[in-house]
């Protein structure tokens, strides 16, 4: 099998994980680690088959202290982190401008539905749930609110495939 095809093919298993921890934030305000450790191991094999695994490497763990900073500064989830992190890899530094900047209007389209939903009046806890989807109401044990930004990031990531496998 032609090396070309191997690395467009691992192109769907990414998208597909990708979709479901966008669903997992969407709905529960959690993304699963096993599907951050699945999307860094298929960005490593394809870095490793394109000949660009230390600029992939580098550029997943730059995101990834980065993202444990925000996360420490309160500004990013845990999860959100570790799975920009993951996606950073497979962008790898020739991606990763077109990657963040997808990623940050998409989550600006999220934070400005939040903003809508206040302007309606509800609470700014309550909006933010809204938004996120959440099924567990804000103020109950485990209830989180504010933006589901791995939906972002896993567009801004299925954005940039699409562009540089079909463009």
């Amino acid at each position: 099998m032609d090396a070309a095809w191997l690395v467009a093919g691992l192109g769907l298993p990414v998208a597909a994980l990708l979709g479901h921890a966008a669903w997992q934030d969407w709905q529960h305000r959690r993304i699963p680690n096993s599907h951050c450790l699945a999307i860094a191991f298929l960005a490593l094999v394809e870095a490793a088959l394109t000949q660009r695994l230390l600029g992939s490497a580098i550029a997943g763990l730059s995101l990834l202290l980065t993202g444990m900073l925000a996360w420490q500064a309160r500004l990013l989830g845990g999860g959100d982190a570790k799975l920009l992190a993951a996606v950073a890899i497979w962008a790898g530094p020739q991606r990763l401008v077109t990657l963040l900047g997808a990623t940050a209007l998409l989550g600006g389209g999220l934070a400005l539905l939040a903003l809508w939903q206040i302007g309606r009046g509800q609470p700014a806890t309550t909006a933010a749930a809204t938004v996120a989807g959440s099924r567990t109401r804000v103020g109950t044990p485990g209830a989180t609110a504010g933006v589901p930004y791995g939906v972002a990031i896993a567009g801004g990531a299925v954005w940039v495939w699409l562009m540089t496998t079909f463009a």
